[in-house]
């Protein structure tokens, strides 16, 4: 198993393999049955950095009663329907652009350089 001693790191693939197969409450034997391959590798999936072929994947995914989208990681973490968080933020910024991308000057900016002018103007 992989730890302060042990090199060989656990895949995403590994973890998402053996804790489906422990919500199952199958063994690494069990799993091997069902996906015609042996423990051995099972175990070897599941503890190191491994790139299975795709129709081994689909065997397993099916001994693991789920798809090979979920043991790959395709459908983890993705966010809700909805907006994206910032989004609104990002449309208020890009509201302030014209059509060429350039910043459109606001009646603030515009304030600051009359005063730059009517400095340099009375000097």
């Amino acid at each position: 198993m992989p730890g302060p001693g042990n090199p060989y790191a656990t895949s995403d693939l590994g973890r998402r393999v053996a804790a489906r197969r422990a919500l199952l409450g199958l063994s690494r034997e069990e799993v091997a049955e069902r996906a015609g391959s042996t423990s051995g590798y099972i175990a070897y999936v599941e503890e190191r950095v491994s790139t299975p072929g795709a129709e081994f994947l689909v065997r397993l995914a099916s001994a693991l009663e789920t798809t090979v989208q979920d043991l790959a990681g395709y459908t983890a973490d993705l966010p809700q329907a909805g907006p994206r968080p910032g989004a609104d933020r990002e449309w208020r910024r890009s509201t302030k652009r014209s059509a060429g991308g350039c910043s459109t000057t606001t009646a603030s900016a515009a304030s600051r350089s009359k005063a730059r002018t009517d400095r340099r103007s009375s000097r």
